[in-house]
């Protein structure tokens, strides 16, 4: 998760009045509004932020970046490492640990439905909430370098930021409702519990 990350870019859809265009921002606006919201990273162990030792990591997750941009505001986050298992060696314990992985990505809410009913609804999909990742149906290669893919550049064989080729994503989102959608709130929510230190009620966040 990358907390400055745009949500919408293409002009022909606005943000709505008032709405924060980053990820983060709209994260802490929900909490101040009465929303709990509670988020699961995964902690590159390679990455630190304390006194004189500051590193991105190997893999440029930003989970420093979203432990201090968090911090104090409400939303709840849990970072989870990757832990290999104990019959590999310490080396390949070490490479299993640190390097990338296929991982897990949804968002849950609970959204309203006729009178004061509630619904779970999940969006679950191949691309992570970071940056580098945006991409259209037409997969723009070279145009709008400098304007909706700005800041947003993904190419990780050439340096070429401003001429292109960007690296273009093709991926599938789903947006998921009924009974499957409180199986990846359940699927969630386990997670969660193994991972977190103290408790927050997952199912109270939604």
């Amino acid at each position: 998760v990358y907390h400055p990350v745009k949500l919408v870019r293409e002009s022909t859809k606005p943000v709505p009045n008032g709405s924060p265009p980053t990820l983060g921002g709209l994260l802490k606006t929900k909490v101040q509004e009465g929303v709990r919201v509670i988020v699961f990273l995964w902690d590159d162990k390679t990455s630190h932020d304390k006194f004189l030792l500051k590193t991105d990591g190997l893999m440029h997750t930003h989970d420093e970046e979203a432990r201090k941009f968090f911090r104090h505001s409400g939303v709840h986050c849990v970072w989870a490492p990757r832990y290999a298992s104990n019959k590999l060696s310490i080396f390949k314990q070490q490479v299993v640990g640190t390097l990338f992985t296929h991982h897990q990505k949804c968002v849950i809410v609970d959204t309203q439905v006729i009178g004061n009913n509630r619904k779970i609804t999940a969006f679950i999909g191949g691309l992570d909430l970071c940056d580098g990742r945006y991409d259209t149906p037409e997969h723009r290669l070279f145009k709008d370098l400098d304007t909706v893919f700005k800041d947003d550049f993904h190419n990780p064989t050439f340096q070429v930021n401003k001429s292109g080729p960007r690296q273009p994503w093709h991926d599938l989102h789903c947006k998921i409702e009924g009974p499957a959608a409180y199986d990846i709130l359940t699927n969630f929510e386990q997670r969660w519990r193994k991972s977190a230190k103290w408790k927050v009620s997952v199912r109270r966040a939604v």
